[in-house]
């Protein structure tokens, strides 16, 4: 079995959190005893997997490497602001999906991702709720501007977030 690849700046990032990445017979672990996420590979997709008290939970299935990373980067960005006693860069109001992004709900708890890009299809499934928006912006962006948001002291919005169109 091929494990992940996880881009370096992810990697690198993961280490300044404080939550370094832990590669372990094909797939790549990080967090602490009581909260762990692993990401590995099924077939063509990333998979991100939450494990908390013993209960496993899939968060993230997707067959496009760069949304895997930008998720990555949103999970780690609240660790390593933790790490530095910065108020955490949450994504409170989200504008709607926006041109290009659509969803479906083929669990009643969970929500999936669908946009093209290069004149192919992509997914990203078992999203909670809510979180379909954020990957959805952050799609939107270079996962150097992502970090640099995450890095930012300033306290400004961690994206500049979509001009809705008319304004």
């Amino acid at each position: 079995m091929n494990g992940p690849r996880i881009d370096g700046a992810v990697a690198r990032f993961a280490q300044e959190a404080g939550t370094p990445l832990e590669e372990r017979a094909g797939r790549v672990e990080f967090g602490d005893p009581e909260v762990r996420h692993t990401v590995s590979r099924e077939g063509e997709d990333v998979v991100v997997t939450r494990s908390s008290r013993g209960r496993e939970q899939v968060e993230l299935r997707t067959d496009h490497a760069g949304a895997a990373d930008r998720y990555l980067l949103h999970l780690l960005g609240s660790s390593w602001r933790s790490a530095r006693s910065l108020p955490n860069a949450l994504f409170d109001d989200l504008p709607p999906l926006g041109e290009g992004f659509s969803t479906t709900r083929p669990e009643r708890a969970r929500v999936t991702l669908h946009w093209r890009e290069g004149g192919r299809g992509f997914s990203a499934a078992r999203l909670r709720p809510d979180e379909e928006k954020v990957l959805a912006h952050l799609l939107r962006h270079a996962t150097s501007e992502i970090e640099d948001a995450y890095r930012d002291t300033s306290g400004r919005r961690p994206l500049p977030l979509p001009t809705p169109p008319g304004r």
